[in-house]
């Protein structure tokens, strides 16, 4: 989501839906983009956090502009995968 656009964090419970309901049960990890932009932030780090709790998820804050936290996205969903690929 963006951490600038309060809409945009409602609307991964949408995407959220067309995604499981086109693949099932998959790995998800949520990046909050823009964390370098302090001043204009108007998603907290709990809102976040909490919505991926709900489903069993980890979430980073990230910036695309600083690299942020995006090699531990990539990191977090590859090993995501990797354990779902395990389990079955």
């Amino acid at each position: 989501c963006d951490l600038t656009n309060k809409e945009t964090l409602e609307e991964l419970r949408y995407w959220i839906k067309a995604l499981t309901d086109v693949a099932g049960d998959v790995p998800i990890v949520f990046a909050g983009n823009k964390a370098d932009m302090e001043n204009e932030r108007v998603i907290k780090d709990t809102d976040l956090q909490e919505l991926a709790s709900k489903y069993k998820a980890k979430a980073f804050m990230t910036s695309a502009k600083t690299g942020q936290n995006v090699d531990e996205v990539f990191k977090a969903l590859g090993l995501a995968v990797s354990e779902k690929m395990g389990s079955k």
